[in-house]
């Protein structure tokens, strides 16, 4: 995978972004690396309420001692209908919610100098790829890379990327790549939290990483 000069993560503390992490720290690390070369983690917790999955992706920057930030608050959120003349829809959508999140944490990457910016989303499931999810998450990257590139003569980056690259990789195979890696496994978010949406994550991941035989491992004795 190709890095760029300057280069960020969007991370939501999940396994592909801990992969993310891992590949940025070993290209930093590597011997034809430039001296100042860098990267940043910004976390990009996608319909995290509890704080669970920024923490984790905070953890995940510190296991690879890379640098950290969270997103400013959108200073156009309306949080209460009667402040503002335009009524708003309490139902956002996955859609919606993942625009705004990513158009703020690329300006927040193109303001820190970095030029490339890695999307770790996996559109995976279970079952397999799917196809519908792929083209909209390489579809949504490109147009606010776009998007971002318009404001270049305000933050310099004329050129400016998303990179996805796990966009078309199955469990298995970014299962393979943590294992491979020998990444810190329990930072991953979905093992930090107890409720349901993490049990499911939980179990989802365990399998694919057994898959490839992973062996959890067991709890130090007393």
């Amino acid at each position: 995978m190709r890095f760029g000069h300057q280069t960020a993560i969007l991370s939501d503390g999940s396994l592909a972004s801990l992969v993310a992490c891992a590949m940025l720290q070993e290209s930093l690390t590597a011997s034809d690396a430039a001296p100042d070369s860098g990267g940043l983690v910004i976390a990009m917790p996608e319909g995290d309420s509890s704080g669970t999955r920024a923490d984790a992706a905070r953890l995940q920057a510190q296991a690879y001692g890379l640098p950290f930030t969270e997103l400013a608050r959108d200073p156009l959120e309306v949080r209460d209908p009667r402040d503002s003349h335009i009524e708003r829809s309490t139902a956002v959508t996955r859609g919606e919610l993942q625009t705004r999140l990513l158009l703020s944490a690329v300006y927040t990457a193109a303001r820190a100098r970095c030029e490339t910016i890695l999307w770790p989303v996996a559109p995976s499931t279970p079952a397999g790829i799917d196809l519908d999810a792929v083209a909209a998450v390489a579809d949504r990257a490109l147009l606010i890379a776009r998007l971002v590139a318009l404001d270049a003569k305000d933050h310099g980056l004329p050129g400016l990327t998303i990179a996805v690259p796990f966009i078309d990789l199955t469990d298995r195979q970014i299962a393979d790549l943590a294992v491979d890696m020998a990444v810190p496994i329990e930072t991953c978010w979905w093992n930090r939290f107890a409720g349901p949406v993490a049990v499911e994550e939980r179990k989802r991941w365990t399998a694919a990483l057994r898959s490839i035989g992973w062996t959890e491992p067991q709890p130090a004795r007393a």
